[in-house]
């Protein structure tokens, strides 16, 4: 629904789909749209630390998979990484409640970084070869 619906609809709202400026507001809109809902875990009893360490994990897989899709160009490589991603995260954590302290939490929240840094050059990448 994100990157399929929502990135999509929001690139294709830009006039001129190739201004990296267009192309990154329509990353970031969609990346804050699906870390939001993760704040709901609060209502499940989560520990606060642990929802503020998924919202800014969302977002940031969020700017991943968004980076992932418009460059690969496909919404499915991204489904099924998805897809992976969250049943090693449950499978791993069956029966097991999770209360981070502020440092673990940090670090869970920050992990993917790497994996933003890795699709912003995918994103380029293709930039310069539509725009070149």
């Amino acid at each position: 629904m994100f990157r399929g619906l929502i990135l999509s609809l929001l690139l294709n709202a830009s006039p001129d789909d190739q201004r990296l400026s267009d192309v990154w507001r329509a990353i970031l809109i969609s990346s804050v749209l699906f870390s939001v809902p993760h704040a709901l875990n609060l209502f499940a009893g989560h520990a606060e630390a642990r929802v503020a360490a998924q919202l800014v994990w969302a977002f940031l897989l969020g700017v991943v998979f968004a980076c992932l899709r418009i460059a690969g160009r496909s919404i499915w490589p991204v489904a099924v990484l998805h897809g992976g991603m969250n049943a090693f995260v449950h499978v791993n954590r069956l029966g097991i409640e999770i209360q981070p302290s502020l440092l673990r939490a940090a670090a869970l929240a920050f992990a993917p970084i790497p994996l933003c840094i890795y699709g912003a050059i995918l994103l380029r990448k293709r930039q310069r070869i539509a725009v070149g």
